[in-house]
């Protein structure tokens, strides 16, 4: 049951010129009922993940749509209690990272960041609107676009490939880890 609630990948990268070891766990819950058996799992109950302030800065980042409702953000929480845990407090160099179109009330925020040591949520809500509309208005000229995808799954892609790199480059991220909630 317990590979069905958990996949994990761990990867360690040794450079021999500057000495630094950079391990990475990455893990998946894939149900909030089923932390439980998350938090038993022995993979997490001896941590063997350290490093110091002078390594390689990462950020864990992911991309969130808003609600009305903090319930909508279960699964987020979740992976962030989880990541806190097992990742973020052995890694002084690490800082997580939220992306929202606008539209997470500041008051969710600040609920998640109390949840969270080095939380940062990055409003690109005026250079998302743009770029759904830019999407529609190329979408509305026959033959410019295919309509197999949605302008915001477009825009989001666009994300991910192009302007989050462009954000972690400039805030000075060596790695930068897309984990999503899902």
């Amino acid at each position: 049951a317990s590979q069905e609630v958990l996949r994990s990948l761990y990867c360690a990268l040794t450079t021999s010129s500057s000495c630094i070891t950079w391990k990475l766990l990455v893990f998946e819950a894939r149900e909030p009922a089923t932390l439980a058996s998350l938090e038993a799992s022995s993979i997490f109950t001896n941590p063997v993940i350290t490093d110091s302030e002078d390594g390689p800065r990462v950020a864990v980042m992911g991309l969130i749509k808003g609600s009305d409702s903090l319930d909508s953000y279960q699964m987020l929480r979740a992976r962030n209690l989880l990541l806190e845990k097992h990742v973020l407090k052995y890694h002084a160099n690490y800082e997580a990272i939220l992306f929202h179109e606008g539209d997470v009330l500041p008051e969710h925020q600040d609920v998640m960041r109390d949840e969270m040591r080095r939380l940062t949520f990055r409003d690109i809500g005026k250079w998302w609107k743009e770029s759904v509309a830019a999407c529609q208005k190329a979408c509305s000229t026959p033959g410019r676009c295919t309509t197999r995808h949605s302008c915001p799954y477009k825009t989001m892609c666009l994300f991910y490939s192009s302007k989050a790199w462009q954000i972690m480059k400039i805030k000075g991220f060596d790695f930068v880890w897309r984990l999503d909630d899902d």
